[in-house]
């Protein structure tokens, strides 16, 4: 795109961020390195919008701002790698996964952040393989200890069928080795993941060894064995949940009504009624 063009295409959309434009085309490091956060959230609004021809004409100018696209000399490559996952994430959400892949694989230096943009968008896009596979090159080259809760959930995320048992019980072990098996929210993706791979005995073996668990893990818990079938289950750990004082959400209420409504119920005769638009059980259902 010719530079008077993509600069009036750009101003159409962003005209509160001109200058930090025109850092990349004036090929000012000093200018260049005081509008990083501002290039950024340009492109993740690029790939919000779904705009990925805005956001390919800012590639092409940071492409020819060399200290950008080499920043060996004087810019801190910590820096520049803020921009370089904001192209990948816009890419990503753009559904042009090639052209991310071009990117991650011509990132002079990539994070945390790099390999789960291209872990999500496979995986996001149903290329699992490809997904999967980032992964595994992810923890070989970073290590388990460096993998971050936001690997773990993203790769649980995906796990839904029987044919990724395999894969939801290697990242069960990484998770172990990593430590984060302490942590609620990756308790609970591990949770629902077992479920949804036909595993409900494991997920529910994560639950008892949970030592911290919110109304999202008995949820997870609940909504998962009623949806296995194991009706009377989920409804004991519903009592369960209000023996523990934790309040269940509209989830916990939509899959105890599921149990209830069920032609295979262990329930008789359950006393269901609404107050102010609130769905409320018999005290024996729930307590007893």
């Amino acid at each position: 795109m010719k530079p008077r063009l993509f600069t009036h295409k750009f101003n159409n959309f962003f005209p509160q961020f001109s200058p930090s434009i025109k850092s990349l085309t004036t090929f000012s490091p000093n200018l260049i390195l005081s509008n990083f956060n501002s290039i950024s959230f340009i492109l993740s609004k690029c790939g919000r919008n779904g705009n990925i021809h805005l956001g390919s004409s800012i590639h092409a100018s940071i492409i020819k701002s060399f200290p950008l696209y080499n920043p060996r000399n004087h810019i801190d490559p910590r820096n520049c790698v803020v921009v370089w996952n904001s192209l990948l994430g816009m890419y990503a959400k753009c559904r042009a996964l090639r052209d991310a892949q071009k990117v991650f694989d011509e990132m002079p230096v990539r994070d945390n952040v790099s390999w789960n943009s291209m872990v999500s968008g496979f995986l996001s896009s149903g290329e699992f393989g490809v997904g999967f596979g980032f992964f595994r090159v992810m923890v070989s080259d970073l290590g388990v200890g460096q993998i971050d809760q936001a690997s773990f959930t993203t790769v649980l995320s995906a796990c839904d069928g029987v044919r990724f048992v395999r894969v939801c019980e290697m990242v069960h072990g990484f998770v172990i080795l990593s430590g984060y098996d302490i942590e609620v929210t990756v308790g609970n993706a591990l949770i629902t993941s077992y479920f949804k791979c036909g595993c409900p005995s494991f997920g529910r073996l994560v639950f008892d060894e949970m030592g911290v668990r919110n109304d999202v893990t008995w949820t997870a818990v609940i909504s998962g064995l009623v949806q296995s079938g194991l009706y009377e289950g989920g409804l004991q750990v519903c009592r369960d949940m209000r023996g523990a004082l934790v309040d269940p959400n509209s989830r916990t209420y939509s899959s105890v009504l599921t149990a209830i409504l069920s032609p295979f119920s262990p329930v008789a005769n359950a006393e269901i009624f609404v107050r102010g638009g609130t769905i409320f059980f018999s005290l024996k259902l729930l307590s007893s």
